[in-house]
């Protein structure tokens, strides 16, 4: 007889990183950080394969069995439509039968975890990772986004975005079409990555040059606040709560890592909406999204 009780998982996919927590009641057994996973570029059954894998790992670094599992709830990037979210939800049915499973994108994980009415009150959510995107909800319920079009038409605001942007400012500066910069320098010789991965792993770099004072840097960064501050105002205003006081909550690697960006951010928010005040995520994403699967089942615990 298995010395565990039911085991519930939850999962927070993103462009980079992948967390993963087991769960048994309340108590955590494991947290697993893994390889980010995104449904729309690696496709649904990638992405699902690469799911159970990294939930076996957990698992197994939690010592406990597979068949123990009685929930699986996912927050993934490119996850958005309902057509993937099925996709991925057969196929972690079948490979965690009888479990409960739900599917959502990352987006909406988050903003489970913000504020601290979990299942009620308006809200708001700005996530600036390796992609970017807005996302607000008012009282009733409905939800409205901005952003979040990935990286080739849209992501403004994101690591990835950032860094592309200042790869292409160091190779003008280097071709002298564009005024002297650190980027220059810190970009010298290197091969410009193809992918939205790529570029975000070379946010670190731009980070330096702003803190270092570089001013083109520190221009992108102004820039990419903006551009978040605008998409936060697009949802805000979808649902009429430009005027409303609600907390806004803001995640994601380059947020996190930046408190240039972070700074930035605020600031212009405080200008296009005075309402809504900034706040870290009440509850991690990985745990929000087993709040999200239990309210669907009707489970108030």
């Amino acid at each position: 007889m298995s010395r565990f009780g039911p085991i519930a998982i939850g999962v927070d996919a993103g462009g980079t990183k992948t967390r993963i927590a087991v769960l048994e009641g309340r108590r955590r057994l494991a947290s697993q950080i893994e390889r980010g996973i995104n449904a729309a570029t690696v496709g649904a059954n990638a992405a699902a394969n690469s799911l159970v894998h990294a939930i076996g790992q957990a698992c197994a670094a939690a010592a406990c069995p597979i068949e123990g599992i009685t929930e699986v709830a996912v927050g993934i990037a490119g996850a958005g439509t309902p057509a993937i979210q099925r996709a991925l939800s057969e196929a972690l049915e079948r490979a965690f039968d009888p479990a409960r499973v739900f599917v959502t994108s990352d987006a909406e994980a988050a903003l489970a975890g913000v504020g601290s009415e979990p299942r009620g009150g308006p809200r708001a959510l700005v996530i600036a990772g390796t992609g970017s995107i807005a996302l607000a909800r008012d009282r009733e319920g409905a939800t409205a986004r901005a952003g979040g079009h990935g990286f080739l038409l849209g992501d403004e605001g994101s690591a990835a975005w950032i860094a592309r942007e200042a790869v292409r400012m160091a190779r003008r500066s280097q071709d002298g079409r564009a005024e002297p910069t650190a980027l220059a320098e810190r970009f010298a010789g290197r091969v410009s990555p193809t992918d939205a991965a790529g570029f975000a792993s070379l946010f670190p770099l731009v980070v330096e040059c702003a803190e270092g004072g570089d001013k083109i840097a520190l221009a992108l960064f102004k820039s990419a606040a903006d551009e978040l501050a605008r998409a936060a105002l697009a949802a805000l205003r979808a649902l009429d709560l430009t005027s409303t006081p609600l907390p806004l909550g803001i995640t994601g690697g380059a947020l996190s890592s930046s408190t240039i960006l972070r700074t930035e951010f605020t600031a212009a928010l405080r200008t296009v909406a005075p309402a809504a005040f900034t706040t870290e995520l009440e509850v991690p994403p990985e745990i929000a999204v087993l709040h999200l699967l239990r309210t669907a089942d009707g489970i108030t615990s």
